[in-house]
C-alpha cells in the first residue's frame, strides 16, 4: 500500500510533464497561424545579408519557453540555406523547411547559413516560440544586402582621410 502512495504522485507528475509536449502543434501549422508579436528578444549576427555566410541566430528572455521554431524567408523563391542542425528539419512543403528546437533555460543560440545564390537580396528569419503554456509569439529579423560603405567600414574611413588629403595630426 506504501508503494501506491509514492507511485501516484510520480505518475502525475510525470503527465505533467509529458502533456505540454504532446498536446503542441506541428510545426508547419504554427507557421501557418497568424501569431502575435513575441516581447522575447531575437538576435541574428551579422546583421547585413550576404551569400553563402553563417550567421548566428539567438534569443534571449524567453522565459518559461518550451521550444522554438526557425523559418527562413528568402526574398527570391530560391533555397533558404541551411541550419546547423540539419536533422531537427521539418519539410512542410519541398520548398519551405522549418528548424524546431528544444529550449531549456531563457534562451537558445544556433547557426545557419545562408544561400550561395547570389540573386537573393534578402531573407527574413523567423523565430515562433512556444511557451509552456502553450502560447506561441513570433520575433522577425530581416537581413538585406549591406551597402558598400558599411563593408569595409575603418578602412573606408582611411581612404577617404588620404583621397581628400585628411590628416589624423591636423
Amino acid at each position: 500500500m506504501a508503494w501506491l502512495k509514492l507511485t501516484l504522485p510520480l505518475c502525475f507528475l510525470g503527465a505533467l510533464l509529458v502533456l505540454p509536449a504532446y498536446c503542441q502543434q506541428a510545426p508547419c501549422e504554427v507557421v501557418r497561424k497568424t501569431v502575435p508579436q513575441g516581447s522575447f528578444r531575437l538576435d541574428v549576427e551579422p546583421h547585413d545579408y550576404t551569400p553563402n555566410d553563417i550567421y548566428t541566430v539567438s534569443i534571449t528572455g524567453a522565459e518559461n519557453a518550451s521550444s522554438v521554431i526557425f523559418q527562413i524567408l528568402p526574398s527570391e523563391n530560391s533555397g533558404g540555406g541551411l541550419w546547423e542542425e540539419g536533422n531537427r528539419l521539418v519539410r512542410c512543403s519541398p520548398s519551405e523547411s522549418l528548424m524546431q528546437k528544444n529550449i531549456s533555460g531563457s534562451g537558445i543560440r544556433t547557426r545557419w547559413i545562408s544561400s550561395s545564390s547570389l540573386n537573393v537580396g534578402s531573407a527574413e528569419i523567423r523565430a515562433f516560440v512556444t511557451f509552456i503554456n502553450g502560447t506561441t509569439l513570433l520575433q522577425t529579423r530581416t537581413l538585406a544586402k549591406g551597402n558598400f560603405r558599411r563593408f569595409l567600414g575603418e578602412k573606408w574611413i582611411f581612404a577617404t582621410m588620404v583621397w581628400f588629403g585628411g590628416d589624423s595630426k591636423h
